[in-house]
C-alpha cells in the first residue's frame, strides 16, 4: 500500500489514506472529504444527531496533479488502521476557492458521529508520516466547529523560522475564519449549522503541524 512513497524517519502516520484516493481523485473537485473505508462509520448528518467540522486546506507547493490530506481517527479507533478518515485538497483542476498566486486552497465540511477525535497525520505527493501525532478535536451533536486552515508547505516554500527542523513537508495551521466562513456557509454547500471557531492546537502535533504567521510571506 505504501509502494513508491517516501516515509519520513520518526514521522507520523497517514499512508493508509492513499488507498482511498481513487475514490475521490476523479471527482473533479478541488477539495474533498472521505469518512474512511467501508469498515468505518464516521458519517452522521447534523439533522440525524451528528456534529460537523469545517475549515480549509491547501498548499503553497507548486505543480499540479497531486493531493494533500490530513488524516484523522476517532479516539475509540485511534489504534485501528481500518478506521481512519481524512479531508484533503486536490490540484487536479483550477476550481479552488482561494488562489492568490502563492497559495491554493478550498474549504472542507463534513459531519461525524459525536465524540472525541484526533488528527494523526498528513501526506502529500511522495511523502507521508509513518508514526502518529495526536491533535485533538471534539464533535458535538448539533454543533459545527471551524478547525482552522491547513496549509501544506515544502521546506523550499517555507521560512526557516517556521520550519527550524527543515522537515521536507509540514502543515501550517492558520486562523482564516474571516476568509473561509462566507464560503463554508454558502447555501449550496452549507451543512446547515452556524459554525463556532474552535481552532485545533498545532503544538500537539509538533513538528508536523505548526503555527507560524511568517510562512505566508515566504517566497516559493
Amino acid at each position: 500500500m505504501r509502494t513508491g512513497k517516501t516515509p519520513w524517519p520518526n514521522a507520523c502516520g497517514a499512508g493508509l489514506a492513499l488507498a482511498l484516493l481513487a475514490a475521490v481523485s476523479g471527482a473533479g473537485a478541488s477539495s474533498f472529504t472521505n469518512y474512511g473505508p467501508i469498515y468505518s462509520s464516521y458519517k452522521k448528518a447534523g439533522d440525524a444527531g451528528g456534529g460537523c467540522i469545517s475549515g480549509s486546506i491547501g498548499t503553497t507547493m507548486p505543480g499540479k496533479n497531486f493531493n494533500v490530506m490530513v488524516t484523522f481517527v476517532s479516539e475509540a479507533n485511534a489504534e485501528s488502521d481500518l478506521k481512519r478518515a481524512y479531508f484533503g485538497f486536490s490540484t487536479l483542476d483550477k476550481r479552488h476557492d482561494f488562489d492568490d498566486g502563492h497559495e491554493r486552497a478550498s474549504v472542507f465540511r463534513l459531519c461525524l458521529k459525536p465524540g472525541n477525535y484526533q488528527l494523526v497525520g498528513i501526506n502529500a505527493q511522495n511523502s507521508y508520516n509513518t508514526e502518529r501525532v495526536h491533535v485533538p478535536f471534539k464533535v458535538e451533536a448539533g454543533k459545527h466547529y471551524y478547525l482552522g486552515s491547513f496549509v501544506f508547505h515544502r521546506a523550499t516554500t517555507a521560512s526557516f523560522k517556521c520550519n527550524a527542523s527543515m522537515l521536507p513537508l509540514f502543515v501550517e495551521v492558520r486562523d482564516e475564519q474571516v476568509r473561509d466562513l462566507p464560503v463554508i456557509m454558502k447555501p449550496e454547500k452549507s451543512v446547515g449549522i452556524e459554525p463556532e471557531v474552535r481552532l485545533v492546537d498545532p503544538s500537539r502535533g509538533h513538528p508536523y503541524f505548526q503555527s507560524c504567521s511568517d510562512v505566508g510571506k515566504a517566497g516559493g
